[in-house]
């Protein structure tokens, strides 16, 4: 009996493995032959690891991080009207609204999503797997694209469904 659980286990295991080596690998042939066609974010990616200078969000990031050095205790809401524009990072802009300690805060809340996409991931539930990496685009997504504001919605959704989905866990484990 154990054998045959033992084995099972394996083989469920061997299937997810492979599951997700061919959703990878897929996603990397997409990513090749898009990338391949388009030249301005062929250039960009390829200079996200070479010639980082050369992105015009250095300059952003640079300039940001040099004024919440200035000010390690933020800015508040209205520090759009120190820089004049948005820093195209969620953890700058806390760092600029809220200073050291929302940055602190906001890290730890990214700790929990990627713990709680660690535990979902190991589960049975393809619904779980399935929020959690849901999150963790979102959450990557938003980070360099919108602002704080704008985020609040599907983040408030999001952290609600991991939740639900991990209080469920914990009354079925009992």
């Amino acid at each position: 009996m154990n054998y045959r659980f033992k084995v099972a286990s394996i083989k469920t295991s061997l299937l997810k493995t492979m599951l997700i080596s061919m959703i990878l690998l897929f996603s990397l042939i997409l990513t090749q032959l898009y990338l391949k066609d388009n030249t301005f974010l062929s250039t960009r990616f390829q200079n996200m690891f070479e010639d980082t200078k050369s992105e015009p969000r250095y300059f952003l990031y640079l300039e940001s991080l040099t004024v919440l050095l200035k000010n390690p205790f933020g800015y508040g809401i209205d520090y759009k009207d120190l820089l004049g524009y948005y820093p195209h990072n969620i953890f700058i802009e806390v760092g600029l609204s809220t200073g050291i300690i929302g940055i602190i805060l906001l890290c730890l809340l990214f700790k929990r999503l990627v713990m709680a996409f660690i535990k979902n991931s190991s589960s049975n539930l393809p619904c779980n797997f399935s929020i959690s990496a849901m999150a963790v685009y979102l959450f990557l997504t938003w980070n360099v694209s919108f602002d704080l504001g704008s985020s609040y919605i599907p983040f408030g959704a999001l952290a609600i469904l991991i939740t639900t989905t991990d209080d469920k866990q914990k009354n079925n484990s009992w």
